[in-house]
């Protein structure tokens, strides 16, 4: 049975009296007794929890006994961090990571610069992430790692700070392309903030040519 639950009826057949019986709390029985020919009803209720649950029906007339054995699925767990990426400038800063969630997580930074707002939590939330002010002359980096446990499984979630030594930052999420012997069009995204001017593309080679650059990424022709 999926996790919202409902209603099943249940047709018994015998020469003598029967009772049914649940082991379980959320699994009802209604009519659960009678004499020769009779019907009962299994009621089961939505399971809200992540996990997925089993009850045990005995119906017994005299001497005969039969079980049902109710199988009923779990809530689909929802467990999503963003966004993935964040990028700081060399100032002590912060920014918000969204947590949605409908299971228990944790939240753990690598890097005692970078830390959280909230380290645990039992549903979705906004968590700050922040970074202490870079004066080390060099651009570095930390990971935020959201868990969470379901079924005896872990699901992680990374979030990547970036920090520059500057108050500037530009990053190139991918810097690594493929094209075609064909040649085309193809788009490079990055990540700039802080104070700088703006961001200028150029080409190193003949045969590639930058067409625009801007709103986060440049086009270029090949």
């Amino acid at each position: 049975m999926d996790n919202y639950g409902g209603t099943m009826s249940v047709e018994v057949k015998t020469n003598q009296k029967w009772t049914a019986t649940s082991d379980a709390d959320w699994c009802v029985i209604q009519n659960g007794e009678g004499s020769y020919k009779g019907e009962f009803v299994i009621k089961v209720a939505e399971n809200t929890s992540v996990s997925s649950r089993r009850a045990t029906v005995t119906v017994q007339g005299g001497q005969c006994v039969g079980v049902i054995t109710i199988k009923q699925a779990a809530l689909e767990s929802d467990f999503a961090v963003t966004p993935d990426v964040l990028s700081f400038t060399n100032q002590a800063e912060s920014a918000t990571v969204v947590v949605t969630s409908n299971i228990p997580w944790t939240a753990a930074s690598s890097a005692s610069w970078c830390k959280t707002s909230a380290s645990s939590g039992t549903a979705s939330a906004n968590v700050e992430v922040s970074v202490e002010e870079n004066m080390t002359g060099n651009d570095r980096k930390a990971t935020v790692v959201f868990s969470a446990e379901i079924d005896g499984k872990t699901l992680v979630r990374v979030v990547t700070v970036n920090q520059s030594a500057d108050s500037y930052y530009l990053i190139l999420p991918v810097d690594n392309f493929s094209i075609t012997n064909e040649g085309g069009t193809m788009e490079i995204p990055y990540i700039a903030g802080g104070k700088m001017s703006g961001v200028e593309c150029h080409s190193g080679a003949d045969w590639i040519t930058v067409t625009s650059c801007s709103d986060g990424k440049a086009v270029v022709s090949v």
